[in-house]
């Protein structure tokens, strides 16, 4: 039940956000480099687990500027899910971020959560704040849901820090 309701309410408004009218900004073509850590099953019946994640995060694309993302994470229980994505970062307050994210993505249950496929989808929202030099640190909140494809769909959900370095202009 409850991610019927995550996913007929959120997900459409999530979406909804990467067509939103575009303006640039110079932060729009720096590639970046994401690390974070934070918890997984978070309302999940199991004990929340620490989670360890890298991504990769291109310059903005197409008239949305959408930045194609591509990453994964392990977690303490040996979980993992690796993914590609989308991002829209949208600027607000001079050097403030909220960016909405969707991805599709392998998942390996190791001693973890049982999400009920291989296949998850991940949709989220990050709020970062952005220094002089490009970096970023912020926190994010993602939910982790099959959708309804496997034989059971419990979802989870995550919250992390994060580091995001520059690479490249």
């Amino acid at each position: 039940m409850y991610d019927r309701r995550f996913f007929s309410v959120l997900l459409p408004l999530l979406i909804s956000l990467f067509f939103l009218p575009a303006t640039t900004c110079a932060s729009d073509d720096v590639r970046l480099i994401n690390l974070n850590a934070g918890y997984t099953g978070l309302h999940n019946r199991e004990k929340d687990t620490a989670r360890y994640g890298l991504e990769y995060r291109h310059g903005a694309l197409t008239r949305w500027l959408l930045r194609p993302a591509i990453g994964g994470f392990i977690t303490e229980r040996d979980a993992s899910y690796y993914y590609i994505g989308l991002r829209r970062d949208f600027g607000f307050a001079k050097r403030w971020f909220v960016t909405p994210s969707f991805d599709i993505g392998s998942y390996r249950q190791g001693r973890g959560i049982d999400l009920g496929a291989d296949i998850e989808f991940r949709t989220g929202l990050e709020l970062t704040y952005s220094f002089h030099s490009a970096w970023r640190a912020g926190i994010a909140i993602f939910h982790l849901s099959n959708s309804g494809i496997g034989d059971r769909n419990p979802g989870t959900n995550t919250v992390v820090a994060s580091l995001h370095i520059p690479i490249g202009r």
